[in-house]
């Protein structure tokens, strides 16, 4: 999963669009403490190996990849989300080691939080990457 987080981040944070809509930038699992303005997550969900006889053959893995965005609104969110799913669905996502057969959107994700009195709007989707060994 190393090698596959590492094409994710690289990815997303390497697209300028991505950039100008999300200027907070693109983090593992949770944006640190005082980020301003949209952010980007990506976290692994869950991974199931497939064997050809005793030798792991491919690897497919969930990730949850979505946009954060601070106050009422959403439509930061959704033009975040809309480039990441335009980056990854079928995207050329780059990893060291393996080759990535597959990515592919399972699920889409639009809920809002609230937290210490703050509203933040989560938009993405949970995302399916086959990866052969």
């Amino acid at each position: 999963m190393k090698v596959v987080e590492q094409g994710l981040y690289s990815l997303l944070s390497g697209d300028a669009t991505l950039s100008g809509y999300a200027p907070g930038g693109v983090w593992r699992n949770i944006a640190p403490f005082g980020v301003d303005g949209v952010v980007v997550t990506f976290g692994a969900q869950s991974s199931v190996d497939e064997y050809t006889f005793s030798l792991r053959a491919m690897v497919d893995m969930l990730y949850q990849v979505k946009a954060i965005a601070p106050g009422e609104s959403a439509g930061t969110a959704w033009d975040a989300a809309n480039r990441i799913d335009a980056l990854l669905t079928d995207g050329s996502l780059t990893i060291s080691s393996g080759t990535v057969l597959r990515v592919r959107r399972q699920s889409s994700i639009s809920l809002t939080e609230v937290d210490g009195g703050e509203m933040y709007q989560h938009v993405g989707g949970i995302y399916a990457i086959t990866v052969q060994e």
